[in-house]
């Protein structure tokens, strides 16, 4: 049905056609080439791995090259030789010199046809030798001086003219034209060794022709290991010797391969019509795909198998979890395998702990022993996918087997098995800025900057470029960065969730990523202790959201430690913080109404586990209102968003803690009698109505209200009350 959405790795021909930004880097290389002096011949290098786009890039240079001639009476001459086509030694040199006189044949420009009669009689004449002599063919055109006394010790008879006679016959000729001779040879890193050293063995024979130019695209680390050994030297050194410009494939921008994920993300979750979590996907983008693929190769690799998938199980998976699965298995199959292997201590399934004496959390202690064991060098890596694809595992028990159920997650052990069947932003900141920023600005200037850069593109793009530099930073601007971040952090509030792709993380949580990676690269811990314990004690309705993000994140990690092998406060230094933490939010709450916070359920959450007897009173003074009920209930919302844009609601019955259905009622009632109801937020008004239609069982199979029957619900509402 959709066959024709799978990728293959096939290379761009044109410019116009780039999505990673090489297109200037290709042009500029293109340039060089047509303003370089080549009267005694060139090669140009160009260098990158497996699936960094050589081929492209060669393709647009190219392009370039044709694009910028000035007389068109005298185009340059272009061959592209694949050696790949050769099974022989023999084969790629003959096919070599008779591509290349073919290709000046065909000119009808009287000297460009000479050279290539001269080049083909010149390749004939080596094969006779070689036929005669059983010489090798490579050492005739490499090194005809050495096998000149061979030759006549054979008694071979030549023609009128011997082969260095036709040799300096061909390059008297290249002398005179007024073109240039360009020879394009790629994938030289994907042949045997001994292939790959022929190759440059012939580059070296004929490198000197004047006006010629190679353009060869390899893997340096390759081709050096299989040039190894020759003339006693290794194979950089000789690689030194035949590539006089050598020139490295520039990274590919992070941000230009997100895009294209992202993009091709959101096509199948349209086509295969899922449904997303949205607080679900930034932990599984973070552990699982943040930095792991490098190429559009990889990329294209990934959506390959991800679609392979979806024709095969539809929408009855869990997306999110089935792009990190598929992630794990195409980037690090040793972990996939486990996975597969050992679904009884990932999905806590009973059969498996009746088959145990340990309690559950020794054991899934000890399997992480395991994997840090087993996998030494990725341990902590794989340990951060497993935490958030199994909630089990990260024993994080306020995800329950029902929510993981109702998600279709991998985690939930009835849907385990089921996964294993089967170039710049326009509006980017000018470098001057971004300079400015990180390494001059103070508080207030940095301030008004975070003002201006709001909630948009050039927003990301200031943190990419921040996360970039974190380690290069002094501590001290560290610091102050952080604490401006800390401060205007709301102003990365996307509520305009219509503007991105829907994989995209939101700007809010991209800063709050920033703000620790760059405490977490400072070096004094009580400088960070110090700046946490500050903000928190200034905290006020605007920053307690993002101080709530920093110190869970922080609490979440402590007990494993972070990433990168290290907590960013002591323990006696987190014990400080969540003291102040409640003190803070008992402040607030009596000065403002907390339940009208952003995040507010994290916020809440926190304070019950830092002062259970504080939150715990909070709540009773609030339940004495009706008001406040109703707000209470709304945090416990979840919402989700469909292929088709649309969103659906339910609840999380973790409001049973507080409130009983009589409760819940009594106060919906009466607010809506004393139009209270009204004075609440249009978006508290919808998330209450879900209740009363979640109650009434106005649901769909998944459990969730539509969005459309909440709206509907509310102007019948306004109706009945007159309420305009």
């Amino acid at each position: 049905m959709h066959e024709k959405l799978f990728l293959d790795d096939s290379p761009i021909k044109k410019e116009k056609d780039d999505l990673l930004g090489r297109g200037e880097f290709s042009k500029k290389i293109g340039q060089t080439i047509l303003s370089m002096n080549v009267e005694n011949g060139l090669c140009i290098g160009i260098f990158g791995p497996w699936g960094s786009g050589k081929t492209s890039i060669l393709n647009m240079i190219l392009e370039e090259v044709v694009s910028c001639e000035s007389d068109k009476d005298a185009t340059h001459i272009i061959l592209t030789f694949n050696p790949w086509n050769y099974s022989s030694e023999e084969q790629l040199i003959h096919q070599f010199f008779y591509m290349l006189a073919n290709r000046f044949a065909s000119s009808k420009e009287v000297l460009i046809n000479g050279i290539g009669t001269a080049i083909k009689k010149y390749a004939e004449t080596a094969e006779k030798i070689a036929s005669l002599t059983q010489l090798n063919l490579l050492s005739l055109v490499t090194n005809i001086s050495e096998t000149a006394s061979k030759i006549a010790s054979n008694g071979s008879i030549l023609n009128d003219e011997d082969l260095a006679l036709q040799r300096e016959g061909i390059i008297d000729r290249l002398a005179k034209l007024k073109q240039k001779v360009i020879i394009v040879i790629d994938d030289i890193d994907r042949l045997p060794n001994s292939q790959i050293r022929l190759i440059f063995q012939l580059v070296n024979s004929v490198a000197k022709f004047p006006n010629t130019i190679y353009v060869l695209a390899f893997d340096r680390a390759i081709v050096a290991n299989a040039l190894s050994g020759i003339q006693e030297s290794d194979g950089n050194r000789f690689l030194e010797k035949i590539v006089q410009v050598p020139i490295e494939i520039p990274a590919i921008r992070e941000d230009s391969l997100n895009k294209i994920l992202f993009a091709k993300l959101d096509e199948l979750r349209k086509i295969y019509n899922f449904e997303i979590d949205r607080d679900h996907w930034p932990a599984v983008y973070k552990a699982c795909l943040n930095g792991q693929l490098k190429t559009l190769r990889e990329i294209n690799r990934l959506f390959n198998t991800l679609h392979a998938k979806c024709i095969v199980s539809g929408n009855e998976l869990n997306f999110v979890d089935l792009v990190g699965l598929t992630l794990i298995e195409n980037k690090f199959p040793e972990l996939y395998y486990w996975i597969r292997t050992n679904k009884g201590c990932l999905t806590r399934k009973k059969k498996y702990w009746l088959n145990v004496s340990k309690n559950s959390k020794m054991i899934i202690e000890e399997n992480r022993k395991n994997i840090l064991q087993l996998f030494p060098e990725r341990g902590e890596i794989y340990c951060e996918m497993l935490n958030v694809l199994f909630p089990y595992w990260a024993q994080n028990d306020s995800v329950t087997s029902d929510m993981l159920f109702r998600w279709k997650r991998i985690g939930n052990s009835q849907f385990f098995d089921r996964y294993f069947c089967l170039q710049l932003a326009k509006d980017e900141i000018p470098r001057i800025t971004i300079e400015n920023v990180l390494f001059n600005m103070d508080m207030q200037e940095l301030t008004d900057f975070l003002n201006g850069v709001n909630n948009n593109y050039s927003g990301k793009y200031f943190l990419d470029e921040l996360r970039s530099v974190a380690e290069e930073l002094e501590d001290d601007r560290k610091l102050l960065i952080a604490k401006a971040l800390i401060r205007k952090a709301e102003l990365f509030d996307d509520n305009d969730k219509a503007r991105h792709q829907l994989f995209e993380l939101p700007l809010f949580l991209e800063v709050q990523f920033g703000i620790q990676n760059l405490l977490r690269n400072i070096r004094e811990e009580n400088a960070v202790f110090r700046l946490l314990q500050d903000e928190i004690e200034n905290a006020n309705i605007n920053t307690i959201r993002i101080v709530s993000h920093i110190l869970n994140s922080i609490e979440i990690t402590y007990s494993r430690q972070d990433e990168y092998g290290k907590s960013l406060i002591t323990e006696e230094h987190l014990l400080c913080c969540k003291q102040c933490y409640s003190d803070k939010v008992r402040i607030l709450a009596q000065s403002t109404d907390l339940l009208e916070v952003t995040d507010v359920r994290l916020i809440l959450y926190l304070f019950e586990k830092f002062d259970s007897k504080g939150f715990e009173q909070y709540i009773q003074n609030e339940l004495q209102d009706k008001l406040q009920i109703l707000k209470i209930l709304q945090t416990f919302v979840i919402e989700a968003v469909g292929s088709d844009g649309k969103i659906s609601w339910a609840y999380d019955k973790g409001y049973s803690r507080f409130l009983s259905e009589e409760q819940i009622t009594d106060a919906y009632t009466e607010c809506l009698k004393n139009g209270r109801f009204w004075t609440l937020s249009n978006e508290m008004q919808l998330k209450i109505i879900v209740f009363d239609l979640w109650t009434m069982e106005q649901r769909n199979w998944m459990g969730y209200v539509p969005d459309e029957l909440i709206h509907k619900r509310r102007d019948e509402l306004k109706n009945n009350y007159n309420v305009k």
